[in-house]
């Protein structure tokens, strides 16, 4: 009887430790990447060597975002009324407050205001950055899909709200690899590039030219007539690949 009760034991604690082996492996497999979106804020425009920073304090809000996508797992689409989220790919930080830091982070980078802050204790600022994020996703639609950001930023006077600049965007980017951190990268750059225009507008609320040099104008078409509007020039391949990650 004793014996039969030792291999029972024996059997259990065998097979405790078994059970235990394999959860530690699920756990591991199952541990979600996460992804910052972030950039060095070098695209910054151009302003005559005359022009003095704007004696202005300005704080940057959070940009309000649908709670449904104000979420740290990543949203993917295939279609505009199929909402998804990956299981082992998030945002390191939630959207709203990771967009908010970047532009602030861009702003302060770019010289054009005295001070930017995220959050002012002691005094008020004078301006302040708010906005909306409309759109924050990797769509599926071909062999590697594309990288989806659609926000609006604005310039108001804290005091009455009065808008001194807007910039609104709505950007599909395809990706040419199926990587999450090449994902990640392209919305870096897109809110880079929007950012460094709707910097250039504040310049231009105040009556100052700026120059975007890494904006070209379109090419002309067939007919030799100048398309509408402007073409980002293509950045270096260094910042345009990445290798292919698999998971999903």
């Amino acid at each position: 009887m004793i014996k039969q009760f030792s291999s029972l034991v024996m059997v259990l604690a065998l097979g405790v430790v078994a059970i235990s082996g394999c959860a530690g492996f699920s756990s591991h497999q199952a541990s979600p990447s996460l992804y910052l979106i972030d950039h060095e804020a070098t695209l910054v425009p151009i302003v005559p060597d005359s022009v003095k920073t704007l004696p202005y304090r300005v704080r940057v809000r959070d940009f309000h975002f649908p709670r449904v996508l104000d979420r740290t797992r990543i949203v993917y689409r295939y279609s505009p009324n199929r909402l998804n989220y990956y299981r082992l790919h998030q945002w390191a930080i939630p959207p709203r407050t990771m967009v908010s830091d970047v532009v602030a982070r861009h702003l302060s980078a770019a010289g054009i205001f005295q001070e930017v802050r995220r959050q002012f204790i002691d005094e008020q600022p004078d301006l302040e950055i708010r906005g909306e994020l409309s759109a924050l996703e990797r769509f599926e639609n071909g062999d590697y899909g594309g990288a989806h950001l659609a926000m609006e930023m604005r310039l108001q006077r804290r005091t009455d709200g009065a808008l001194l600049a807007r910039h609104a965007f709505d950007r599909r980017v395809h990706l040419q690899s199926g990587s999450m951190t090449f994902f990640a990268q392209t919305i870096s750059t897109i809110l880079e590039e929007e950012t460094a225009i709707f910097i250039a507008k504040i310049w231009s609320a105040f009556d100052i030219p700026a120059q975007m040099p890494w904006i070209a104008p379109a090419a002309a078409d067939s007919t030799g007539t100048p398309q509408e509007g402007y073409r980002l020039i293509p950045l270096p391949t260094s910042r345009r690949t990445a290798p292919v990650e698999e998971g999903s």
